[in-house]
């Protein structure tokens, strides 16, 4: 039997003299026990089926790969040996198998443009940033300035309420002097 949230919630027992009746709690609670069991049971089965088919995926995966290199190397033989000398190792002259000079020159050209791509995509982010923190320290130098004014106000305002203070204190000491 499938517990649901509800079913757990809902549970009443009938108040005894002392309480709930013994035997109907630790009978529910021997269900749930064993609900939470199967579930348990199933989780397991469920997690050891996920990693299986997660292994498979990755063999399926570097299977996938080494074919697609393989057809990238020209073989189309699958096996990912070079039909050279017999040992996978059949070199030419500029010491890439039978790749001919021009694919590895059109190769080269890929990288380089992905990689002057990439520089570019990572410049443009650099400026990007640039700008926000030289935008962010014109802001803070703003906050900096209006800081020092309001500090300087505040000085202002303060020294005059002193020497207000010290004026009046200055004619109440000069009585108690005499």
């Amino acid at each position: 039997m499938r517990f649901t949230y509800l079913d757990i919630l809902e549970q009443c027992f009938h108040d005894k003299f002392r309480g709930y009746s013994k035997q109907e709690v630790d009978t529910f609670l021997q269900l749930v026990a064993e609900d939470f069991k199967e579930m348990n049971d199933e989780l397991g089965q469920l997690r050891s089926e996920n990693d299986r088919k997660q292994r498979k995926i990755l063999k399926l995966e570097e299977k996938l790969k080494a074919a697609e290199d393989s057809q990238k190397n020209g073989n189309g033989n699958g096996n990912g040996h070079s039909n050279g000398n017999g040992n996978g190792h059949s070199k030419n002259s500029n010491g890439f198998g039978d790749i001919p000079p021009e694919v590895l020159k059109e190769k080269a050209q890929k990288i380089i443009e992905k990689a002057k791509e990439q520089a570019s995509h990572f410049k443009q982010d650099a400026e990007k940033e640039l700008q926000r923190l030289q935008s962010e320290i014109k802001n803070l130098k703003g906050e900096k300035k209006d800081l020092l004014e309001n500090f300087k106000a505040n000085a202002r305002n303060y020294l005059q309420t002193l020497q207000g203070n010290k004026n009046g204190d200055h004619h109440a000491d000069s009585n108690k002097k005499d």
